[in-house]
């Protein structure tokens, strides 16, 4: 294989190519990945010609379960998370938000509206979306090109299986959870991203980061690679980069990750496949989780943690 050239900023030289085992469902294939030099993006050299088989029905994204209608405390509880969040805050917002860390963490004062008219893009089963509804929010929409199907919760939240480019405008917030990383062209996809949103609109993306201490300590072991589904895991030079072609303005970086950067990428390092520790293998002890969980805090409070949230915004 001649020269790997980077599909963001197009740079040839000096790039370093290693290779990366799939681990989440333990298959241990390998597969070349290559680290820009320039922008520091790494990227799979090649994509897999059928990667519909590495997202079998079992993928976690993917997994419906039954549908439980939130009650009426439920729905209270939620709101006040969310005004917390957005900038109104709230005793006892604040107290959810340390207990449920991982429920609508991205929220900001300019998504508190419950009016935006809000896509999910790579939704997988709607779990975001239901979040959201339960907060308040209805002019919701997800679109996911993996799932078996469309579907449809009674709440009436939608996922259709389409891609963004069928998608009409326009809409107020687009948002990428955990799944920009899997998009094959994503300066195509930013453009798109784009045409969909109103002026003044806002783009998310929660992606994992190689601008980070778990890419730089566990590189081919770290859990956030995941080959070959990740096709891109980004630095934030690289997502700006991305940006600014797309016509959007990068505003803030938020780094959100949590303990799994350690744990992941340590059963990975022992040879432990993804599917195993989800089934409840014990590997760490209680004293080891409590350190992970203290790490991935203080790598988040110096903008050093393995996963991020990118504000970006298209101008009026």
């Amino acid at each position: 294989m001649g020269a790997l050239t980077c599909r963001v900023c197009r740079n040839e030289e000096g790039n370093t190519t290693f290779h990366a085992r799939e681990m989440m469902f333990g298959t241990r294939e390998e597969f070349l990945y290559f680290e820009c030099a320039s922008c520091g993006c790494v990227q799979i050299a090649e994509i897999p010609e059928c990667i519909d088989r590495y997202y079998p029905s079992e993928y976690y994204s993917f997994t419906k379960g039954d549908y439980v209608a939130p009650g009426r405390l439920s729905i209270f509880l939620k709101k006040q998370l969310v005004s917390h969040y957005s900038g109104q805050r709230n005793i006892l917002g604040m107290l959810l938000s340390l207990r449920y860390r991982n429920e609508l963490p991205w929220l900001t004062e300019e998504l508190a509206n419950r009016e935006l008219r809000m896509l999910d893009v790579g939704c997988g089963n709607g779990r975001t979306l239901n979040q959201l509804f339960s907060a308040g929010y209805r002019r919701l929409s997800g679109i996911d090109q993996y799932v078996e199907g469309d579907l449809e919760y009674p709440n009436g939240v939608r996922i259709s299986r389409i891609g963004i480019e069928e998608v009409r405008p326009e809409f107020d917030v687009v948002m990428f959870h955990q799944s920009f990383e899997h998009m094959p062209d994503p300066a195509g996809t930013l453009r798109e991203a784009h045409r969909i949103l109103a002026p003044g609109g806002h783009l998310i993306i929660r992606s994992p980061t190689v601008s980070s201490f778990a890419w730089r300590k566990y590189r081919s072991n770290w859990v956030q690679l995941d080959p070959p589904r990740h096709f891109f895991l980004h630095s934030t030079m690289s997502m700006r980069l991305l940006a600014t072609e797309a016509g959007f303005q990068l505003g803030k970086v938020v780094h959100d990750s949590t303990d799994f950067q350690f744990a992941g990428s340590e059963a990975y390092l022992l040879d432990i496949p993804l599917k195993e520790y989800y089934a409840g293998r014990e590997i760490f002890s209680p004293a080891q989780k409590k350190h992970f969980s203290r790490e991935a805090e203080r790598l988040n409070r110096i903008s050093d943690g393995d996963s991020a949230c990118f504000y970006l915004q298209k101008p009026h």
